[in-house]
């Protein structure tokens, strides 16, 4: 199964990648900052360039990295994230 991991790099994204590969899927891991969630654009050349993606883990988030982090505007990212995903692959479901 080809499965599109999002936070790949993170502590729960490098054991979830690891599992997956040790059971035989195809992991196309999306990193920043080649990968930018927050742009549309990103996921619709991610489709064009990889059209058989069976299923997604959606892992990435942005956190706050010191006190002063804007914590709404990290909130409203991580959403937003997550919306462009439905966005682009939504209509591509297949009954997941």
């Amino acid at each position: 199964m080809n499965i599109l991991l999002t936070g790949s790099t993170g502590f729960l994204g490098v054991q979830v990648q690891k599992l997956l590969r040790q059971h035989g899927h195809t992991v196309l891991s999306l990193r920043r900052p080649e990968a930018d969630l927050l742009k549309s654009a990103t996921l619709r050349r991610l489709v064009t360039s990889h059209p058989r993606i069976d299923r997604i883990v959606h892992l990435a988030a942005e956190v706050p990295k010191t006190r002063s982090d804007d914590s709404k505007r990290l909130f409203t990212d991580n959403i937003r994230m997550t919306q462009h995903l439905l966005q682009v692959f939504g209509p591509r479901a297949r009954g997941i």
